[in-house]
């Protein structure tokens, strides 16, 4: 499901970012362009993708156990996601209290503590992050 936010429009051609909002109920993700939230989805697919966590919002996080967005997933829109292809190369995880950065959970190449940076395709949705050619980061 996609659902603009605030009347705003999202600009297809050009980079977003993705993080797990966790005011909203259910599991949503916001979309980030300019800065601004432009849209709320359960699922997306991104390609060309970075994983990105601040290392100062992530001390923040741990030292107040307060929840701050300081993680990202930033990638061009592919568009929603479509159930009769996933993509179960990689699932992919992150927690703040726990993990240095995003890192693969369930894969058959690749031990489940190492992190991941990038990957060609995400498929974001409720129940797991997925990623496909992704790249391992140290």
């Amino acid at each position: 499901m996609f659902k603009a936010y605030k009347g705003r429009v999202v600009d297809a051609s050009r980079p977003v970012r993705l993080y797990r909002n966790l005011t909203l109920v259910g599991k949503w993700y916001s979309v980030v362009q300019d800065g601004k939230v432009v849209a709320h989805v359960t699922a997306l697919r991104l390609y060309d993708c970075r994983f990105v966590v601040s290392r100062k919002g992530r001390d923040r996080v741990r030292r107040e156990r307060k929840k701050y967005v300081h993680a990202y997933i930033e990638g061009s829109l592919l568009g929603s996601f479509d159930r009769r292809n996933r993509f179960n190369e990689g699932l992919i995880s992150y927690n703040p209290f726990e993990d240095e950065g995003f890192r693969f959970t369930c894969t058959m190449h690749v031990s489940a503590s190492t992190f991941v940076t990038e990957a060609s395709v995400v498929d974001v949705k409720a129940e797991a992050i997925f990623a496909i050619n992704a790249i391992a980061g140290v």
